[in-house]
């Protein structure tokens, strides 16, 4: 085994052929096992730091395959003992970014010898260290630093205040809702946007009223349109009538083109098919004609759909189909049109089945008319 590591083969080999997001070949592997994996690892978090934009995604993947505690280790140690010099700043959010990169696409728990490393750095007076500190302690999976962040709200720094909230969301989102409540009142537009869109990635039906408060009187179309959105992810039937009102009405724009009409209908397009995935994984026959028109009952679309669905097995996820790579998996583009089909895969005890599924708006709800099959294929082709 060698001590001295080949730092521009590794480069060479890091660089070249496509990204190893998801796994690191045999062969490399095999040649890493040449070093002692210290070594290898130093100079992999030194590559990381280093920014390389090209190469970065094989190196996350390389130094996950090896040993990603490890790297988290070396990561945060970086972070902790850097300088707020304008030359180090994009190090330092380089460590940030790729501890986070890690602890999501690897698994990995972030350590107390890590943790410790890194909070001694709110101690700081660096605003900027300790914004992105605060902006990942929610990516820690402990609800347990809950305590730890919740003094941030209050600090006399209006940035951290900022991320304090979105970060204490992450970390227990049911904890939260009762501070969302106090905060939004005075909380100014991108405050209010942050808490409404890390809603929509981590959900609790507890939040649905303050949603539904936000969507109906916020002055703001930017911070409406991310309620709207976060109100359909949530799934509750108790947003539907603001969503079927703002559908209608609301045509305002947010900073991204997007009207708060057509973002609306979509959450509630993504709110009856959770309802159609709850009713036919409960055998709730009742619940699911509640979703159809009744032209399709009284035709037996319905009844043919409920039987398909049943027979293929357990409805584990329904989701639309996204026409985007790494877009919005509710991206529909017709959802204001009175009928209007989409594309959306059922994933079933190991398979996930395309359908065709037609809504129709009928007043102010949107219904299920019809359910097509387009083909059948392993639930891993799917994805």
């Amino acid at each position: 085994m060698s001590e001295e590591l080949d730092v521009m083969a590794l480069e060479q080999r890091l660089g070249q052929g496509p990204s190893l997001w998801l796994c690191v070949s045999k062969e490399l592997l095999a040649w890493c096992q040449a070093y002692p994996e210290d070594v290898l690892l130093d100079q992999l978090v030194q590559l990381i730091t280093a920014g390389r934009p090209i190469a970065s995604p094989n190196i996350m993947a390389l130094a996950g395959a090896l040993n990603p505690g490890a790297t988290v280790e070396r990561i945060a140690a970086r972070f902790a003992h850097a300088t707020t010099q304008e030359q180090e700043h994009q190090e330092l959010i380089n460590c940030l970014h790729w501890l986070l990169c890690l602890r999501r696409h690897c698994g990995v728990q972030i350590g107390a010898a890590a943790s410790s490393a890194l909070f001694a750095a709110l101690e700081q007076p660096a605003t900027s260290k300790r914004w992105w500190l605060l902006s990942i302690m929610g990516y820690f999976g402990d609800p347990q630093l809950f305590d730890t962040a919740l003094p941030y709200i209050h600090d006399r720094d209006s940035e951290l205040q900022v991320e304090a909230l979105p970060t204490l969301i992450r970390l227990d989102a049911e904890r939260s809702v009762s501070l969302i409540a106090d905060m939004l009142p005075d909380a100014d537009e991108t405050a209010r946007w942050a808490i409404c869109e890390t809603l929509t990635e981590c959900p609790t039906l507890s939040a649905v009223p303050l949603l539904i408060e936000v969507l109906r009187r916020d002055p703001s179309p930017h911070v409406r349109v991310a309620a709207a959105f976060a109100l359909g992810v949530a799934g509750d039937p108790r947003a539907l009538p603001v969503l079927a009102d703002a559908a209608v009405v609301d045509r305002d724009i947010d900073y991204g083109g997007h009207t708060v009409a057509f973002t609306a209908a979509r959450g509630i397009v993504c709110i009856q098919l959770q309802r159609l995935q709850r009713a036919v994984r409960d055998h709730n026959r009742n619940a699911f004609e509640g979703l159809w028109t009744a032209e399709s009952i009284g035709q037996m679309r319905a009844a043919e759909a409920w039987g398909e669905l049943q027979r293929d097995g357990v409805l584990q996820h329904i989701a639309p189909v996204s026409y985007f790579v790494g877009g919005d998996v509710a991206t529909y583009f017709e959802a204001l049109k009175p009928r209007f089909v989409m594309r959306a895969v059922c994933t079933q005890e190991g398979t996930a089945t395309e359908r065709n599924v037609t809504f129709q708006r009928i007043g102010d709800a949107w219904l299920i008319d019809a359910i097509e099959c387009c083909g059948v294929r392993p639930e891993k082709d799917a994805e």
